[in-house]
């Protein structure tokens, strides 16, 4: 399926990262941001609204529950792996 062309003036074509059936894949992908990235800093600004503007601070379960997780990606992170 052929993608129509866009009308000269269109709002898409002021915007730099807006991909194009011309452009190369390269340049659809360098403007986006990285997803982990954004996760990180979404579950960062999360936190600080719970704790400045809710009041919410983490008990001794909160922590122990993260400091669960934690030891369970640094066990993902770093098993040793066979170079099959």
């Amino acid at each position: 399926m052929a993608r129509t062309p866009r009308p000269v003036g269109s709002p898409a074509e002021s915007l730099p990262w807006a991909p194009t059936a011309s452009s190369p894949p390269s340049s659809r992908t360098q403007l986006r941001p990285d997803p982990r990235r954004v996760r990180r800093d979404l579950r960062r600004r999360s936190l600080a609204w719970e704790m400045l503007v809710d009041g919410f601070r983490p008990d001794r379960w909160d922590l122990a529950g993260a400091a669960i997780c934690l030891v369970g990606v640094v066990m993902i992170m770093y098993a040793p792996r066979n170079a099959a």
